[in-house]
């Protein structure tokens, strides 16, 4: 019988500028994330990460600034599936891995106070 594989359930990146720590769980049994930029410092738990698995790995997401009238942003990472052999070797279970990470705008579709929307074109008279 084989040993069970395992999976890592803490991840740290670091690049110019910015630092994320993601475990997968925590004390309490939640997801914690904790991002750091030039600007700010965030940290996130629970159901403020989303989380959607795919065939090539799990992408990570967290809202990192939202407001009505400017829209949104996001921090999403893709984390891949890696394999961190036997749960009984001896060694160490880090492993090293290049990583990408998105940053993303949305545009908020909030209509403002004396903003007209339409589809028909604008006369001057």
């Amino acid at each position: 019988m084989s040993d069970p594989l395992t999976s890592p359930n803490l991840y740290e990146l670091h690049g110019q500028h910015l630092r994320v720590t993601y475990s997968t769980t925590s004390f309490d049994g939640t997801a914690r994330l904790d991002y750091k930029d030039a600007h700010q410092s965030l940290h996130f738990m629970g159901d403020q990460i989303r989380q959607l698995d795919t065939e090539i790995g799990t992408l990570v997401t967290v809202t990192t600034f939202k407001t009505i009238d400017t829209g949104s942003k996001s921090f999403s990472l893709l984390l891949p599936h890696v394999n961190l052999g036997s749960s009984h070797q001896e060694h160490s279970s880090r492993r090293n891995f290049n990583q990408s990470v998105l940053l993303t705008h949305s545009r908020s579709q909030q209509r403002r106070k004396g903003s007209v929307f339409s589809d028909a074109p604008q006369r001057r008279c």
